[in-house]
């Protein structure tokens, strides 16, 4: 598979909101169109992708949080002392 990104840009919009919007080349799709609203998922937001013969451009703004699904809501963020490094 060939594969370049010509450009990204992602900036942040909020405390959890992010944009992103790239243009890049694959050889993996002939003909894309996506739109898509996504809630209660991890990064879940809108999303747009358009390619022809190759070349995708891509626009996003989605939330930076993951999705808890045992608690059904957003995961928060964990300190340093909770988090554990298995060293073994």
């Amino acid at each position: 598979m060939k594969f370049k990104n010509f450009w990204n840009i992602t900036k942040k919009i909020t405390k959890n909101k992010n944009f992103e919007s790239e243009l890049l080349y694959t050889n993996d799709h002939w003909f894309l169109f996506q739109l898509s609203w996504t809630k209660k998922l991890d990064h879940a937001g809108f999303t747009f992708q358009i390619g022809l013969f190759g070349f995708i451009f891509s626009f996003k703004i989605y939330d930076g949080r993951h999705w808890d699904y045992k608690e059904k809501s957003w995961m928060k963020p964990k300190s340093y002392d909770e988090i554990s490094f298995d060293m073994t």
